[in-house]
């Protein structure tokens, strides 16, 4: 069964689950996605998104990027929980390291995928979204790699 997800950031939530328009309420008969689940549907795929491309690796390392920014960190699953520690670098050399800490948790009822984004520093859903899936966009393999190595290496220099 796919599994229907959104990830990253709330500035990319709206673009990556679609025409979804309102919170709903969770269901008391929802349940946790299994973490093999979810795992199995991260493990070693790439997401790109207009602005935004992530990799999650099956070593449980993470690698984005956000325009010019870079971030690496780790990522991991529960049940119900997919979870990003990363550290994000700006454009610019002198920008300082952005740590963030963000969670998508996941829940089903029947074939109903119901998430939620949650983080450190951003702003966190304050209900469950009910949408479009990017399951589907996740496409096997580190196909990002090229560029965040070339946007981090802009970081290097000064």
């Amino acid at each position: 069964m796919r599994i229907k997800v959104a990830i990253f950031s709330v500035l990319i939530v709206g673009a990556s689950i679609g025409p979804v328009l309102a919170f709903d309420k969770l269901p008391a008969s929802a349940v946790p996605i299994p973490a093999d689940e979810l795992k199995a549907a991260y493990s070693g795929k790439t997401i790109k998104w207009p602005d935004a491309s992530m990799y999650w690796a099956p070593d449980g390392t993470v690698i984005g990027i956000h325009d010019k920014a870079v971030g690496d960190g780790t990522w991991s699953v529960s049940d119900g929980k997919v979870c990003n520690d990363v550290t994000w670098l700006g454009e610019k050399p002198s920008d300082k390291p952005w740590p963030l800490k963000n969670c998508f948790s996941f829940m089903r009822v029947g074939n109903t995928i119901y998430h939620r984004f949650t983080s450190d520093k951003m702003k966190s859903d304050k209900g469950w979204w009910r949408g479009k899936s990017d399951i589907p966009r996740l496409k096997e393999g580190n196909l990002i790699q090229e560029q965040y190595d070339a946007n981090k290496a802009l970081k290097q220099k000064s």
